[in-house]
């Protein structure tokens, strides 16, 4: 008799999803496979963030409920939701503040829901209501990659011998 696997049978990924598809560095890789950080930044600036209110708070003053709303449809309950200008100060191109609707959580996690899917409607209720330069990111701060290295500048020396020994690293690791 055939029927579902077993659940002790399943194995779940939690990497694979379209976010990881493709040619990527190292790093883009391990933010874009995070499962519980998913953000429409392009290269996401590494943990710990400096968050600073965006002087443009009309995100929320207008659409606060229909976020809430939003976010409750994929899952997910009692967000703190943000809108904030996130750097990185000292990292490659930190300095540059980012606008970004943040969704934060610190409940456990069986009580969680969908982080791609709200990350991708979140997107896309911004972009229908104008808010084309605002990104989306939702964190569950307690489970999401928090590096624990300091990023290496791309001019310091370190980094033209991993360019030399970016290759042979990764026939190690694939």
């Amino acid at each position: 008799m055939s029927g579902p696997p077993s659940p002790h049978k399943r194995r779940h990924v939690l990497w694979e999803s379209e976010d990881t598809q493709g040619e990527m560095s190292i790093e883009r890789y391990l933010y874009a496979s995070d499962p519980f950080r998913p953000t429409t930044h392009p290269v996401p600036f590494p943990f710990p963030l400096h968050l600073s209110p965006s002087a443009d708070q009309s995100i929320l003053h207008h659409h606060r409920l229909e976020i809430i709303e939003l976010v409750s449809s994929h899952g997910f309950s009692q967000p703190g939701i943000f809108v904030e200008d996130v750097t990185k100060p000292n990292y490659p191109g930190g300095d540059i503040p980012l606008k970004t609707l943040l969704i934060l959580f610190h409940v456990p996690e069986q009580r969680i829901g969908n982080f791609r899917n709200a990350r991708d409607s979140l997107r896309e209720f911004l972009m229908r209501h104008g808010y084309n330069d605002t990104h989306v990111e939702i964190v569950h701060q307690f489970l999401c990659f928090h590096p624990s290295m300091f990023a290496i500048d791309p001019n310091h020396p370190t980094a033209n011998v991993y360019k030399s020994a970016k290759h042979d690293i990764l026939e190690l690791v694939v």
